[in-house]
């Protein structure tokens, strides 16, 4: 979250700003799926 917060704060355009939320979103989705891992072994 915190480069969200400097991406918006220093004026980034709005494509790095989706940049950004994507690549949280994807790592957000590797957690999701590792721990799903680790409940099913």
């Amino acid at each position: 979250m915190a480069e969200l917060a400097d991406a918006l704060a220093s004026g980034a355009s709005g494509r790095k700003v989706v940049q950004v939320q994507v690549l949280l979103r994807a790592h957000g989705n590797i957690v999701m799926l590792v721990m799903f891992s680790l409940m099913l072994a």
